[in-house]
């Protein structure tokens, strides 16, 4: 614990700010407020900092402080430890799905109410803590993302002259990130979505947790690749999705859906020229013995 009140109220008021932000991340994406950083946001933040400098400079070393922080660390460890375990136990999106917050996301803010518990906790249980929790915590969260730590900068400094676009396309490839520009730019933000299963061919375009960066707030729901898997009344579009790559997993095959569906329209999309056209009929019929690369989306 530093026992400068000035330095103390500094570190403090810079960890709520990224706190701050970080849970503006676990309850949309990944990167979130950064994609989104402006002018208002970079002011409403400094705002931020100077309030909570103030508030740790009035409560500097008072029992007060040192009990919220206790409360704030048991409250944000219990909150990831269970989100995680039911993660695990049901299924992988299950606490996003139903609580729209990511466990993935909530341990770097779990990280960083430690580090502010670590400045102003009582000396006994901040013994305590060093010892038991935040060298778990660090290494989970370290080393899960240690490549794409590593990659970030040097990608950055390789391509600090392009735009947000041309960056996107050299790191997702162009095919994807085209697609994926499509389907946002034809479906609501309020609308929920059809994907193919999460594997091989649909490399990118069936991830849930990649393209969420992208759609959020649209809900995205994976397909079977044979049938829907819900009822197609509970969805508004589904993607026709041929597929990014040739490879296999599963036994899947490029393509999909690999079912019929009547539907309102449908918005098909040459990935070469860019171009669109609306089929009026609504109708999409899947033919087993004819395998050609489709793309596009089907409004239900």
């Amino acid at each position: 614990m530093i026992n400068d009140k000035r330095i103390s109220s500094l570190l403090n008021s810079v960890l709520s700010v990224f706190l701050l932000i970080s849970l503006f991340d676990t309850f949309t994406y990944s990167g979130f407020v950064f994609k989104h950083l402006s002018f208002v946001v970079a002011v409403a933040f400094s705002l931020v900092a100077l309030i909570a400098y103030l508030f740790f400079l009035k409560l500097f070393n008072t029992k007060f402080l040192r009990n919220i922080s206790f409360s704030l660390v048991v409250l944000f460890v219990m909150l990831y430890f269970v989100s995680s375990l039911l993660e695990e136990l049901i299924y992988t999106n299950f606490i996003f799905s139903h609580f729209h917050l990511h466990p993935s996301i909530l341990l770097l803010s779990t990280i960083l109410v430690s580090c502010i518990f670590l400045l102003n906790g009582d000396r006994k249980k901040v013994y305590f803590y060093i010892w038991f929790l935040p060298f778990l915590i660090l290494g989970q969260y370290i080393f899960a993302d240690f490549d794409v730590i590593k990659k970030k900068p040097v990608f950055v400094a390789q391509n600090a002259r392009l735009d947000y676009d041309k960056k996107m396309e050299i790191l997702i490839e162009k095919l994807p990130y085209d697609y994926i520009m499509f389907i946002k730019a034809n479906t609501p933000e309020k609308s929920s979505i059809l994907l193919p299963p999460q594997s091989f061919p649909w490399e990118k375009t069936s991830n849930i947790a990649y393209l969420r960066y992208f759609l959020f707030p649209r809900m995205l729901i994976n397909g079977n690749e044979k049938d829907p898997k819900i009822e197609l009344e509970n969805v508004d579009f589904v993607l026709i999705d041929y597929g990014e790559t040739y490879e296999s997993q599963y036994g899947h095959t490029n393509g999909w859906p690999k079912f019929d569906i009547e539907s309102e329209y449908i918005i098909y999309w040459d990935p070469k020229t860019n171009e669109t056209w609306q089929d009026k009929t609504g109708i999409y019929k899947y033919d087993p013995n004819v395998i050609t690369e489709k793309w596009g989306l089907i409004k239900i």
